[in-house]
């Protein structure tokens, strides 16, 4: 069906058009208005695919209604008829893209010439569309493919030389990006999650939804479901970002989860890693793992998380963890006591290593003043130590 309006104030103009159209075209649905305010309201709620209007009637004239129904309805064809032959009225139609600029009275062959051309452009019209939503639909079957290789090959590599190819693929101008890797699954307290196999195939089938939720507030790269983990890769224009930047994207991480929880009823975490080269992506997906890992936040940023060694074998981390708590809290006994555990512990494990010992005490006499003084406990003087290493 072809949906026409007919603004005319000329009730007998109005009858003979509709008569006419409605003679001659079987498949059009006619709407008329005889002012142009009517002719506006008309137009919002019928959504005509052609309009014929009159210049001059009550109210607001024909070129003022077309330009309000140009604000809704971009894709509306113009046919203006007027009794006025006046060069600035065609001027300003012209310059709205109307069709036709017809002089009263028209004839019937006119009218159904006019009708006939509009309904062939509104079919071309049509097809264009179609065309568009038919590019559109394969793009969202062939991007997620494309998105996905430019992912994998990012992980798999520490000096991505290809970057430069997905970069032209999928229209990125920037040179930097940082990844931010969300986990799913369930909600366990204390700020952790877990998964499930049944869980994840729940997720996989979800993930358009993902993908579209997580494109409505990034524009971004996304991977495939990994296990329990999608990566998403951000674009951006420098190699730095301050701390307001970081802010805002740990609360747009918040907001996207927000979101995810709502619509695919999963909880969800995120760890983001830090702005780095595209061909040296790779080290801000092992960033956001790590976020993910050490931080107990819903979002973690790898900028507000320290990064940890491993200690040896059986080394007593939670001794010494333990003897600088207690100087913390001025617990002096305490503190001697793990002290003492500690030194028992070097001793019997390396009894020959006497440099190593006397090192290792120095460096915990050395950690503990830079403790104090930061609490403001002690103040320093470049010859305080002086006796430090023979005692």
């Amino acid at each position: 069906m072809y949906r026409i309006l007919i603004a005319d104030d000329e009730g007998i103009m109005v009858e003979s058009l509709k008569t006419i159209i409605s003679r001659q075209f079987s498949d059009c649905e006619i709407e008329t208005a005889k002012t142009g305010r009517t002719a506006i309201e008309q137009a919002e709620l019928f959504k005509p695919d052609i309009v014929l209007m009159d210049i001059q009637m009550p109210g607001l004239n024909g070129i003022e209604a077309m330009k309000e129904i140009r604000t809704f309805n971009s894709t509306a064809l113009f046919y203006v008829l007027s009794a006025y032959d006046k060069f600035e009225y065609a001027k300003e139609a012209i310059s709205m893209g109307v069709e036709r600029y017809l002089m009263k009275p028209v004839t019937k062959s006119t009218v159904i010439e006019i009708i006939t051309e509009a309904i062939g452009k509104v079919d071309q019209l049509r097809r264009k569309r179609m065309e568009q939503i038919q590019t559109q639909e394969k793009l969202e079957t062939i991007i997620p493919v494309v998105e996905n290789g430019f992912v994998s090959a990012m992980l798999l590599q520490d000096d991505w030389q290809e970057a430069g190819y997905y970069k032209q693929l999928l229209d990125i101008p920037e040179d930097y990006a940082y990844v931010m890797l969300f986990k799913f699954g369930t909600n366990m307290g204390d700020g952790r999650i877990g998964s499930s196999v049944g869980l994840s195939v729940k997720v996989q089938g979800l993930m358009a939804e993902f993908r579209a939720v997580v494109k409505s507030f990034l524009r971004c790269i996304i991977g495939q479901l990994s296990a329990d983990k999608v990566v998403v890769v951000i674009p951006c224009a420098g190699s730095v970002i301050d701390y307001d930047e970081r802010v805002r994207i740990i609360e747009t991480a918040e907001s996207i989860a927000d979101r995810l929880e709502m619509r695919l009823h999963v909880n969800f975490r995120a760890g983001i890693g830090r702005v780095r080269e595209l061909s040296l992506l790779k080290a801000s997906y092992l960033e956001a793992t790590q976020a993910l890992r050490e931080g107990d936040e819903r979002v973690v940023h790898a900028g507000d998380i320290i990064s940890r060694g491993e200690y040896e074998g059986d080394f007593p981390a939670d001794t010494e963890k333990a003897m600088f708590r207690m100087l913390g809290r001025g617990d002096e006994e305490e503190m001697k006591q793990q002290a003492n555990q500690f030194f028992d512990w070097m001793v019997r494990r390396y009894p020959g290593s006497r440099d190593n010992i006397r090192l290792k005490v120095l460096e915990f006499v050395l950690a503990a003043e830079k403790d104090a003084f930061q609490e403001g406990a002690v103040n320093y003087g470049f010859e305080f130590r002086e006796n430090y290493l023979t005692e």
